[in-house]
């Protein structure tokens, strides 16, 4: 199909073929308009199945962090013993 009927200059469709990135990208849909094949920009704009793409969003994910060491357990303090009196003494303790 002719530049013409795309409605664009001979040397912008020889652009569009060497994948200049120049050329804006609704230049690219109305070619694929043109020739019937629209669905393939859907194809083209599906990030799920661009590998390169997922690749690279990968290498600049932040590493995980480890997990903390769970801190242990503190011992319990035994409990104190209630102090006793000597016997026949009259301190009000125990």
């Amino acid at each position: 199909m002719s530049a013409w009927a795309q409605g664009r200059t001979l040397s912008t469709v020889r652009r569009m073929e060497k994948a200049d990135v120049h050329v804006p990208i609704h230049f690219f849909a109305h070619a694929l308009h043109v020739f019937g094949e629209i669905q393939a920009l859907e194809n083209l704009l599906d990030t799920s199945n661009d590998e390169i793409g997922l690749t690279l969003m990968n290498e600049h994910l932040p590493m995980p962090m480890p997990m903390p060491m769970p801190m242990p357990m503190p011992m319990p303090m035994p409990m104190p013993m209630p102090m006793r009196s000597k016997a026949g003494g009259t301190s009000g303790a125990w």
